[in-house]
């Protein structure tokens, strides 16, 4: 009777309303099933078998040329000539673009004159040297005829001879102007090694505004700017026309730069610093060249650390094992994820880091029993533990546990 019913429902039910039925059916099956049926915990099981065990430090780096030279304009105007290209070897001394000054008449003049009172300051010192020199020599010569005189007298007095200057026996103010002569003779000599000194300083200064004085001078005048050392003319993006600026901080003109090499530069952080030598093996992987991968090698990690914005890191380079590829394959400021192997054992009894808790300096195992296993470790890598004792080969352990 009920089913018949139910039946003559169904079929007088409008297609919208059965869905809706259907529906809310299946979502309160689910629900149901999520409260009554029992959550995965994650947690696996694994064999304890040997491999490999490594520990690796992962790092982001950024590709850069062995080398490189920033040539800046030494004057404000515009490029006169341009003897460059992108892409073009040069060797140290070859001209790469003229530049035109835009300074008014005046302000070079007063830049010479800048320089000329500069230059003159310079010899002044030089010379002031030579004097102050001389000065230090004499008092030398003073002091040391004054210790001789003094030496003579104590051996006089001892030998009971006379004052070879009186002739008679040396009386208390005979023995204090002696004395009285030889330190005089220090403190002149003092205040002449003083004046000595102060005058290097006084050339290191003038020398300072001298090389100041000449950049002024630089800054507005026209002139042919050279390679300063060899290499390939990269970043060149101006032409004859473009303005360039002298001023601090302004962007370089171009970059020579050594493309004969390529290197990696990491930012490595005060905890793993510690695990990072030169010579050790690196993996570097490209998004750039869709995940094509390099191997290479520590070269150099930095002794000191810099801070920024409150954190410490340390610069590391690794270079390429094959240059070659990486010089045809790659460009300048591409980044890199890199992983340093910090340490590597083949061979190892192992077992998953996730089976394995360190209680109170106890290293603990996970068995797949449920129950947990003192060992003691070895290696601690990444995702793997060596076991030196405490487990065998072809036991099972619980991974993944909470």
């Amino acid at each position: 009777m009920i089913t018949t019913k139910i039946a003559d429902w169904w079929r007088s039910t409008s297609k919208s309303k059965k869905l809706a039925l259907v529906l809310a059916v299946v979502f309160v099956a689910v629900m149901l099933r999520g409260v009554w049926m029992p959550k995965s915990s994650g947690a696996g099981v694994q064999t304890v078998e040997r491999g490999v065990v490594e520990d690796v430090v992962k790092l982001t780096g950024t590709v850069v040329v062995g080398g490189k030279n920033e040539v800046v304009s030494p004057a404000t105007g515009y490029l006169e000539s341009v003897y460059v290209t992108n892409g073009q070897t040069v060797k140290e001394g070859d001209p790469l673009f003229k530049v035109k000054s835009t300074a008014k008449e005046q302000d070079k003049a007063n830049a010479w004159s800048a320089y000329a009172t500069a230059q003159a300051n310079l010899k002044t010192a030089e010379q002031n040297k030579y004097t102050n020199q001389a000065t230090l020599e004499i008092a030398r010569k003073a002091v040391l005829d004054a210790q001789v005189a003094v030496d003579r007298m104590e051996a006089n007095i001892i030998a009971n001879k006379a004052n070879s200057v009186t002739g008679l026996g040396y009386t208390q103010i005979d023995k204090d102007a002696v004395n009285s002569t030889l330190t005089s003779a220090r403190q002149t000599f003092s205040y002449a090694e003083k004046k000595y000194v102060e005058t290097d300083q006084a050339i290191a200064a003038a020398l300072a505004a001298r090389t100041a004085a000449w950049y002024g001078y630089q800054a507005v005048t026209s002139g042919v700017v050279k390679a300063s050392s060899g290499g390939t003319i990269v970043n060149f993006l101006k032409g004859v026309g473009d303005e360039v600026k002298a001023a601090a901080g302004s962007k370089p003109v171009l970059v020579i730069a050594h493309l004969d090499s390529l290197a990696v530069d990491v930012r490595v952080s005060e905890m793993s610093i510690p695990k990072i030598a030169a010579g050790q093996k690196v993996e570097m992987v490209f998004d750039a060249l869709k995940g094509s991968k390099f191997m290479g090698k520590v070269d150099r990690v930095d002794v000191v650390g810099s801070e920024e914005n409150g954190i410490t890191s340390f610069g590391a380079r690794v270079v390429f094992d094959d240059s070659a590829k990486a010089l045809e394959q790659l460009r300048p400021s591409l980044t890199a994820d890199v992983t340093i192997i910090a340490q590597r054992k083949e061979g190892a009894l192992r077992v998953p880091r996730s089976s394995v808790r360190f209680d109170n300096g106890d290293t603990l195992v996970m068995m797949a029993d449920g129950k947990e296993r003192k060992v003691v470790p070895g290696l601690i890598g990444t995702t793997m533990m060596e076991v030196e004792s405490g487990v065998n080969e072809g036991e099972k352990v619980k991974t993944n546990v909470k």
